[in-house]
């Protein structure tokens, strides 16, 4: 006849321990985890918001230049310097969002 084997109290109680001590410390390592991702992606959010800024100023600056070559009528005589032919009003079609 054979006997199961009985696991002494103090054996299971220190089991329980260490998994309870185990899962206190995974919890806070996840937590200082997730506290240093979101910093890292807040950095990100910023530098993409300047960089956005930044962006939007230079397209500012090259529609006013735009301008300033439309009107001045550089633009036709810099292409029919080149070689090319005049486009038609029916050619005519803005790309620009406003």
């Amino acid at each position: 006849m054979t006997r199961i084997p009985i696991k002494n109290v103090s054996v299971i109680y220190s089991y329980r321990w260490f998994f309870i001590i185990s899962l206190i410390t995974l919890s806070a390592l996840f937590r200082v985890w997730q506290k240093d991702e979101l910093r890292n992606l807040q950095r990100e959010i910023l530098s993409i918001n300047i960089e956005i800024k930044e962006l939007n100023e230079e397209r500012k600056k090259l529609r006013a230049d735009i301008a300033i070559e439309k009107s001045s009528g550089r633009i036709q005589k810099k292409s029919m310097s080149i070689g090319l032919i005049p486009a038609h009003s029916r050619q005519l079609a803005s790309t620009w969002n406003r």
